[in-house]
């Protein structure tokens, strides 16, 4: 693969985990040996091409930065359909025999997807975590891809219905594992863990019916089909939108075409099959300029990383700094100079997105930590500037000095 490659698919793999705003720690990059430093194959050589580098800098101050939680704030309330759930285990991986592995899982997962339902995975190890299973008003499960391990899990779903959850049931169960007798339905009596959780949950065939304050909806065509997009929309979707209704939303399943969240200053966005356009200012985290856009505006398959800047750049108000690469130690300044300290590694360039205050500049120094003179350029854009000098891990002292 290309280093444009890897560079399409950090930005997704950015984007798809900062919309999940219950997490705020993260991995920056599995490998950064091999970004940063000469001596591997990885994308044609390494390192890394300096504006793919400058990119991944850029992404881990926003990382830094992030706030825990997060909105679908640029959605009207009923376009958004949260808390659906596709339950995975761990034993999804042994079905080894069995062509196209885990194409039921995908074809439980992508249709959603690629409308923009923020689907997730239930973790059936955690089923028995009432605070974790909260989180889920809809979960769907097959058991044509994995077994639950132990009868436990299937218990813990039944309850989980009774309390209010719906459950969409796929699929059939009369595959090699499920007539092994060496697995814990067997020895109880059951033709499958699919007919052990129907019992539990008082049902037998195709159909709906209430359990407790819950809903179960039953449909033996295998998840594996919704592979094809006809199928996904004419058989699978009106089984979720079933499920929505009857869940604690009860409201019809909303298919924006994207996702776009706020997370305290910052708009992750994807676009899936339709297109994004929101008014305002924005630095582009993505671009290793970090310049200053008019609008997000993202083509169906983009994803995008942006920090709202529309009320500072509204103003004249304090010099500050908007954006940094990794990593910005600190700033501060009043009426007549902007200060920062800057942290990162060699041999990549440190670049620095300002608002100028619509102060005029006077000059613009840096030192490193020895107190050399680091060489630094400058590029005015209006009431911004983007600054570029070298890297120091040590850090870089800069200091832009206005004449009013």
């Amino acid at each position: 693969h290309t280093w444009s490659e890897f560079s399409e698919w950090y930005q997704h793999c950015v984007a798809a985990m900062l919309l999940r705003p219950e997490v705020d720690s993260y991995e920056v990059m599995p490998w950064p040996d091999r970004i940063f430093l000469p001596g591997f194959d990885m994308g044609g050589g390494t390192p890394a091409p300096q504006d793919f580098r400058k990119t991944v800098l850029a992404i881990t101050q926003a990382l830094q930065e992030m706030p825990l939680g997060g909105q679908w704030t640029l959605m009207a309330p009923d376009e958004i359909s949260s808390g659906i759930a596709v339950a995975l285990a761990d034993s999804a991986m042994w079905q080894t025999w069995k062509p196209n592995k885990l194409q039921g899982i995908y074809g439980q997962l992508m249709p959603l997807i690629e409308r923009g339902v923020p689907v997730s995975a239930c973790v059936l190890e955690r089923a028995a975590d009432e605070s974790y299973m909260s989180n889920h008003k809809v979960i769907v499960l097959s058991y044509e891809d994995f077994k639950p391990a132990a009868e436990e899990m299937n218990n813990a779903l039944a309850v989980w219905v009774r309390r209010g959850g719906a459950l969409v049931l796929l699929g059939n169960s009369n595959d090699e594992l499920d007539r092994s007798e060496t697995f814990w339905w067997q020895k109880m009596g059951f033709a499958s863990p699919m007919h052990h959780l129907l019992n539990e949950l008082g049902g037998t065939g195709p159909g709906s019916w209430s359990v407790g304050l819950g809903s179960v909806i039953r449909d033996e065509i295998s998840p594996a089909t919704f592979a094809d997009s006809d199928a996904a929309s004419q058989v699978y979707l009106p089984l979720i939108d079933w499920a929505v209704q009857h869940s604690a939303a009860e409201l019809p399943l909303a298919t924006p075409g994207y996702f776009m969240m706020r997370r305290g200053p910052f708009v992750i966005a994807n676009a899936r099959q339709k297109s994004i356009s929101v008014d305002g200012k924005f630095v582009d985290i993505f671009d290793p300029d970090l310049p200053v856009v008019d609008g997000i505006h993202l083509s169906t398959g983009a994803s995008g990383l942006f920090r709202d800047v529309t009320e500072i750049l509204a103003g004249e108000g304090s010099p500050l700094v908007l954006h940094a690469t990794y990593r910005l130690m600190s700033q501060q300044s009043d009426a007549t100079s902007l200060q920062f300290f800057i942290k990162g590694p060699a041999e990549t360039p440190a670049v620095v997105r300002i608002f100028t205050g619509g102060r005029e500049v006077a000059a613009i120094t840096a030192v490193d930590s020895t107190g050399e003179a680091v060489e630094i350029t400058s590029l005015a854009d209006g009431t911004t500037a983007r600054l570029a000098f070298p890297n120091d891990p040590d850090g870089v002292m800069g200091n832009i000095a206005f004449s009013h």
